[in-house]
């Protein structure tokens, strides 16, 4: 095999892990609050309440709500953290899980 081929191989490998990677370095977790609730987790807390936030362009003048729901689900001795967000001037829902309280916080305020 050529060094030019060995090169593109393990440039392909690293390519294609960056993703696991991503996830690993984040703990955040892809499955959705209706997935996570299929696969057994139960809801244990439940907060709600809404941010006000600036507007998004062409409404950066404006005051956008959004309202969060943060939810702490059980399963077995497990516990996961979950941040489910609805965008009023968006109209997007946004979700996210992590089994560390603290990552989700701060993945929020990037």
């Amino acid at each position: 095999m050529s060094e030019a081929m060995k090169i593109s191989l393990i440039t392909l490998v690293m390519i294609s892990l960056m993703p696991l990677l991503a996830w690993s370095m984040n703990h955040v977790l892809k499955e959705s609050m209706i997935q996570l609730r299929q696969q057994g987790w139960k809801v244990e807390e439940k907060n709600s309440f809404v941010e006000s936030r600036p507007g998004k362009r062409p409404y950066q003048m404006l005051k956008r709500d959004v309202q969060v729901v943060l939810y702490r689900l059980l399963r077995q001795q497990q516990e996961l953290f979950c941040r489910v967000e609805y965008d009023s001037q968006q109209d997007t829902i946004r979700e996210m899980c992590s089994k560390d309280e603290n990552r989700l916080e701060s993945i929020v305020a990037e």
